[in-house]
């Protein structure tokens, strides 16, 4: 059949396959967490918080909206090393 090949192929890389789902759930998961624990916060602190504290939601949003996020990853990742903080790549594209 013409499906033999990529049957054995999938097969063999089924381990790796899996791997990529668990990390791709588990960075999802994580992310959506630490966005809404930082996004709300920072929502209210646009709307209701006096002037000041408005300015500086305001500027971290419109920071962090404004870089691009090759830009955040590759600075997580290859700046903070600089500096003398590893991280592993999972831990990076969490805090990116």
């Amino acid at each position: 059949m013409v499906f033999e090949g990529y049957i054995e192929i999938f097969t063999e890389y089924s381990p790796l396959l899996l791997e990529g789902i668990k990390n791709t759930l588990l960075l999802t998961i994580v992310s959506f967490t630490i966005g809404f624990v930082l996004g709300l916060p920072t929502a209210v602190t646009r709307v209701y918080a006096p002037r000041p504290l408005r300015w500086l939601a305001v500027i971290y949003v419109e920071l962090i909206r404004g870089t691009p996020m090759i830009v955040q990853l590759f600075l997580v990742y290859f700046a903070l090393p600089q500096l003398g903080i590893t991280l592993d790549p999972l831990t990076a594209a969490f805090l990116g």
